[in-house]
């Protein structure tokens, strides 16, 4: 069997993978379609009596969140709090960067400062995507040897935060990521006490914590966000176990119902993916694709099909980050595309979209997406020069996305 050149990537990104963004750079990337449109069938069908599978839509789960469009004057900390805090202030507000900070220093040796970071993604999905970016370091394996305490979850803060705590001279005192709808802050406090050391001796892990924890809550009301933190090891947090078998793309979707969806393909591994950017992520696509170039251009179809994979690098990872992209995706394909469904059994989560694209002949597009725990799937169908109802387009890749999701149960 030939396969397509693996050096053969698309030279233009479409809609769905280009970057946007509003003040800051927006991060993340969309659910992404190699192919795209719908399928003719002279039957309702297939030879081994295999047929199209219709969606079943749903009142769609994920909520319309408000966009935030600028950040809250002083970063959302009062004044009450900075002066509680930075021990008065000898100085400090907004800085250049749009941040602010906020410094002390008193006899002895005595200092503290306050460093609030408050940034605006261009959309909701961007700044999910760009958290775990923007945590890195905190839950980095170079933050865990720097200190013997391990990063934690908090929840009850914007819509997901984490916190670190360190002694190092170098990256001292405790940090607060969070994320409020579509924005990222970044909070931390540090300070010494010590009257002899000239370095001095950096404040305790409880000190710094719930300074820390007390001005990131007043961000994350200032921004309309859930404002009572509470501390939890990131063990203790609840999810499904990951899914360890997975199956090859290729071998996902049975014969006959390619000969159904897709007569006179030929398959092959494809070096594109249809879910792109997940961090941690193993991937693999198969496409199928004409096996007679000649063949007329009105039977001729398209189908790629991606699995990826996020394993556990602790307990509940891979689900979380899979989550979070499939939301990603999901608020983005909803926002731009045509027919979004929210759809009712297929995986955890899961929706339909038919999009018009401007970078390939195809000129209209079925993608359905799912997760299963740790697992995203996406199925592009299409065909060539082909314009069919925007139905019949999805249903076909609903059908493939049945079969697929059968393979992971199994």
């Amino acid at each position: 069997m030939s396969e397509p050149d693996p050096t053969d990537r698309p030279a233009v990104r479409p809609w769905w993978r280009r970057r946007r963004t509003t003040g800051a750079v927006a991060g993340g990337a969309a659910l992404v379609l190699g192919a795209a449109v719908v399928v003719v069938l002279s039957g309702p069908r297939g030879e081994a009596g295999v047929t199209l599978i219709p969606p079943r839509g749903k009142v769609d789960p994920v909520p319309a969140e408000p966009l935030i469009t600028a950040t809250p004057g002083d970063c959302g900390v009062s004044a009450a709090t900075v002066r509680r805090l930075a021990l008065g202030d000898d100085g400090g507000g907004p800085n250049h960067d749009g941040g602010c900070d906020w410094y002390s220093s008193g006899p002895g040796g005595r200092v503290r400062s306050l460093a609030v970071d408050v940034v605006v993604r261009g959309t909701i999905g961007d700044a999910m995507v760009d958290f775990p970016r923007e945590r890195w370091f905190i839950a980095s394996p170079l933050a865990r040897l720097l200190s013997p305490n391990p990063p934690k979850t908090v929840t009850g803060l914007g819509d997901e935060a984490t916190t670190y705590y360190s002694a190092d001279l170098q990256v001292k005192g405790a940090f607060v990521v969070l994320r409020a709808h579509n924005v990222i802050a970044t909070i931390q406090y540090s300070g010494r006490d010590d009257t002899d050391d000239p370095v001095g001796k950096v404040i305790s892990q409880k000190t710094a914590t719930a300074g820390a924890l007390a001005a990131a809550a007043e961000v994350a009301r200032s921004l309309k966000a859930p404002a009572r933190p509470v501390l939890a090891d990131q063990a203790s947090t609840t999810s499904a176990p990951a899914l360890r078998r997975v199956p090859k793309p290729c071998d996902a979707v049975p014969a006959d119902v390619i000969a159904l969806v897709a007569p006179g393909t030929k398959r092959g591994r494809w070096v594109s993916s249809l879910v792109d950017e997940v961090p941690d992520a193993r991937f693999a696509t198969c496409r199928w694709a004409p096996a007679d170039a000649s063949m007329d251009g009105e039977r001729k179809r398209y189908l790629t099909v991606t699995i990826a994979s996020v394993p556990d690098q602790r307990p509940g990872h891979g689900t979380q980050t899979a989550t979070r992209q499939y939301v990603q995706t999901h608020l983005r394909a909803r926002s731009a595309g045509a027919h979004f469904t929210a759809l009712a059994g297929l995986g955890d989560q899961a929706f339909a979209v038919f999009t018009q694209t401007d970078f390939i002949v195809q000129a209209h597009s079925g993608l359905v997406a799912f997760r299963v725990r740790n697992v995203l799937v996406a199925v592009g169908y299409s065909g060539e020069h082909a314009r069919m109802p925007p139905d019949q387009a999805i249903k076909g890749a609903h059908t493939v996305a049945v079969w697929v999701a059968k393979a992971l149960s199994g």
